[in-house]
């Protein structure tokens, strides 16, 4: 794949030395310009992060050990911030973070993961990562930690972001993303964007914790508000299409069950010895599959009769709008028609 930058976490000592890598202080992550046409016009480096600068933006390459103390972790986060503010440009940050939440898909949020979601909030950005493909996978073990961020307005430009399939001789997936230069129009894709409803959290843990009678270890507490704080994540999608005009909020939670046993049932499909089970969530997946086919006919149906109804209170209501619209649609044709035969004679 052709690339103009590349940012490298743990990379190879020798081969970041011998191709001039930039490095931070630590020799953790570095960033390749392959495109040496690129006009660079600076550069700074801290411990875990490296950045690198044009005239209107920049990008971060950042690496945190898994393994490193709470407060060490905190000390980094607050170093990179340090260094942002002081850069003043617009900025696209990543790297591998070591934490978890549900902004980017992982199922919980961790003790950084809700660190870093403050900070993001602080510094207002987006979350770049796109789908449920995981960043990081050892055998079973799959999870999200390679993040992408970007500033409000440079968020706009960056586009096609995905991470790779494929064999690259280690556990983190590579990922791929394109910045699109200011002057270009900017493709929109469908995003999804994740934030905390934060009144109704407050509303779940009322519920939750002010009329609890029983006694609860610190854990317990915990799971508790990791499992509230899951459940009060919105997913917003930033599609720019509009919707059919049959659809709703029935068809989407059962459009997203008949998903759910799709991608179950290609598990099974995959196990040794698992033909029971796969008989069984076939079975349930084909049952909920037929339910959603009738719930989008019936939604059809109810909604036509509706528009009908509509027609003989409101002569120019709605009725009225849906024809003239296929009328327009119906002159482009014909008279793109009548056009190619003037052209032809």
């Amino acid at each position: 794949m052709d690339i103009d930058i590349a940012v490298i976490s743990e990379p190879n000592i020798n081969i970041s030395i011998s191709h001039n890598y930039i490095m931070d202080k630590n020799r953790n992550v570095a960033i390749y310009i392959r495109n040496k046409n690129m006009g660079i016009q600076g550069c700074s480096v801290g411990e875990g992060f490296v950045c690198i600068k044009w005239k209107d933006w920049c990008i971060y390459g950042c690496y945190c050990s898994p393994n490193i103390p709470y407060e060490d972790f905190k000390s980094f986060i607050d170093a990179l911030t340090s260094n942002i503010k002081a850069t003043d440009l617009d900025a696209v940050i990543a790297g591998d973070f070591n934490s978890k939440s549900p902004m980017w898909g992982s199922q919980f949020t961790d003790i950084r993961g809700e660190y870093l979601t403050e900070w993001a909030a602080e510094l207002a950005l987006n979350v770049e990562n796109i789908g449920d493909t995981p960043t990081f996978q050892r055998g079973k073990t799959k999870s999200y930690i390679d993040i992408t961020w970007a500033m409000e307005k440079i968020s706009e430009r960056v586009q096609k972001w995905r991470v790779l399939q494929g064999e690259f001789f280690t556990f983190h997936n590579h990922i791929y993303f394109e910045i699109s230069h200011e002057s270009e129009g900017c493709v929109k894709t469908n995003r999804i964007r994740r934030f905390l409803d934060k009144s109704r959290f407050v509303e779940q843990i009322k519920e939750c914790f002010l009329n609890i009678e029983e006694t609860i270890t610190p854990d317990q507490f915990i799971d508790k508000l990791f499992k509230l704080n899951k459940e009060c994540i919105l997913s917003v999608h930033e599609d720019h299409r509009s919707m059919p005009y049959w659809w709703n909020g029935e068809i989407e939670c059962k459009r997203k069950e008949c998903h759910r046993l799709r991608r179950r049932l290609i598990r099974e499909n995959g196990r040794r010895n698992g033909a029971p089970a796969r008989a069984t969530v076939e079975l349930a997946y084909k049952k909920v599959k037929q339910e959603l086919k009738y719930m989008i006919i019936e939604t059809k149906r109810n909604h036509w009769k509706r528009l009908l109804e509509d027609l003989d209170e409101d002569i120019w209501g709605d009725g009225f709008k849906l024809v003239m619209r296929h009328l327009k649609k119906l002159t482009r044709i014909f008279g793109a028609m009548d056009l190619n035969l003037s052209c032809g004679t």
